[in-house]
């Protein structure tokens, strides 16, 4: 059965949108969004198009400079933007936002010429949605093999568009990163934390240092008992640094080990949570720290 895929259209030009909309209900899904930016930020976000299509009519400048904005945004998350419009229209739109559209059909032009333009270029932009990730994965792969360096998960589609969507309204996510020896307990608190904040992971203190001489962080989750280099350890390098000694550090200690939550407290971090770590009191204990 042929995929059927998704777009969402918008623009000045309401003929060429409901002339989409009634030629492609076979082949494609349509969606139509108003011309403001929050409004086809939130579609982008909920509706997860394959495709974004702007069909341009003696569109205004500020339009144009508003969607130059959240182009870039659009190829990470493999969304092509495409834009319909008279040979004027697109001479305009290519100047204000210049390497912006993916695709650029230019009318006059059939439907069915149109229509096999966009389904070409979603099916050129899924094949490098799907080579991208490949490379990704084997690049994860090999590294956690290495255990060398610390990686922030892949950003996801829906990632991007979040992200995006509150740069739109001037909100900037906060940075964790959660340093344990133990794979489960990294994968467990990325998907309690990965929806409100970026999360970046250290197998062991080594990683974590080394990843703060090149990228910064709102807050770090520390596991007490490592290999190597133990948490108490990491905190006494980070509190003698003064360029890392004000980042909030919050410990993790096992359920058991009493003693250690003594010797945590004595250090006096910004907090701590036994393992297993509840999810409540998890999100808790940040929002109190960081927001």
């Amino acid at each position: 059965m042929k995929q059927k895929y998704k777009i969402l259209v918008t623009g000045k030009n309401k003929a060429v949108i409901d002339d989409l909309f009634v030629h492609m209900d076979t082949d494609i899904e349509c969606l139509s969004t108003s011309r403001r930016l929050d409004d086809v930020l939130g579609h982008l976000k909920y509706f997860e198009p394959d495709a974004f299509v702007y069909c341009l009519k003696s569109e205004d400048t500020e339009d144009i400079y508003g969607l130059k904005k959240i182009g870039p945004k659009m190829h990470q998350a493999y969304t092509p933007f495409i834009i319909v419009g008279d040979q004027a229209d697109c001479n305009q739109f290519q100047k204000l936002a210049y390497n912006t559209a993916d695709l650029v059909i230019t009318r006059p032009v059939t439907l069915t010429v149109i229509q096999e333009k966009i389904l070409k270029e979603i099916e050129e932009w899924q094949k490098k949605r799907t080579e991208a990730e490949t490379r990704k994965a084997e690049e994860a792969g090999r590294e956690a093999n290495k255990g060398e360096t610390a990686e922030e998960e892949p950003e996801s589609a829906m990632d991007v568009l979040r992200e995006l969507n509150q740069a739109a309204e001037g909100e900037r996510r906060r940075h964790i990163l959660v340093v344990d020896d133990d794979p489960r307990m990294l994968k467990v608190i990325r998907a309690h934390l990965r929806d409100e904040y970026d999360v970046a992971s250290a197998v062991n203190g080594k990683l974590a240092l080394k990843f703060l001489e090149k990228k910064m962080t709102d807050l770090i989750l520390l596991d007490y008992e490592m290999p190597g280099m133990k948490g108490p350890e990491v905190f006494r390098t980070l509190k003698r640094n003064p360029e890392l000694s004000d980042i909030p550090v919050v410990f993790l200690t096992g359920v058991g080990e009493l003693s250690k939550v003594q010797e945590v407290l004595e250090m006096k971090p910004q907090g701590y949570l036994l393992k297993p770590v509840d999810r409540t009191k998890l999100r808790t204990c940040i929002k109190n720290l960081i927001g």
